[in-house]
């Protein structure tokens, strides 16, 4: 099966992902990406309850919410950490070494696949040229199609309803 000049850069990208996640370890890809997005999901839900008290000593209602978020972030983010280093120092052995650094190659693929799914949909939704000719025959366009048809299809409607807004503005504009 003949590969497309894209497929080529694709499988760069796979093989790129998949060393820097094999050289990291799998708890620290997971901790690494995880420890963030969780710390900013606690400080969402846990804020409020630290404004009213917060407010008793900072008269400004928006600082005392900024400083509740940034104090529950700060201990959720330390507390992941502390939970990554322990889970480390456990698997910290020869054998499972082997197994985060196999695991951390096996997520870093999965990384590089979500990397180029979001590629392809950038680059069929985009307005501006035609990537007929670079996406034909590809292997992962075959393979990403039926997954991607989705969202491509809402994101093209949604740039078709802007680029037509931005149209009929310019006609305002110039009319």
């Amino acid at each position: 099966m003949p590969f497309a000049v894209i497929d080529l850069i694709f499988f760069g990208i796979i093989l790129f992902a998949a060393i820097v996640c094999m050289i990291n370890g799998f708890i620290n890809e997971i901790f690494g990406k995880a420890a963030p997005f969780l710390s900013i999901w606690i400080s969402l839900l846990l804020y409020k309850n630290l404004v009213t008290p917060l407010e008793t000593y900072i008269k400004i209602h928006v600082l005392a919410v900024i400083l509740s978020f940034l104090i529950f972030f700060i201990i959720s983010f330390v507390i992941f950490k502390i939970v990554q280093q322990i889970i480390k120092n456990i698997f910290g052995g020869h054998i499972f070494l082997q197994l985060d650094r196999f695991l951390g190659f096996v997520i870093g693929i999965v990384e590089g696949l979500a990397v180029i799914g979001i590629i392809i949909i950038v680059l069929v939704v985009q307005p501006w040229f035609p990537t007929d000719s670079l996406l034909d025959g590809s292997f992962f366009m075959r393979i990403f199609s039926p997954f991607l048809s989705v969202p491509i299809n809402a994101i093209s409607e949604k740039i078709t309803d802007a680029t037509a807004f931005v149209q009929v503005e310019k006609c305002l504009t110039m009319c």
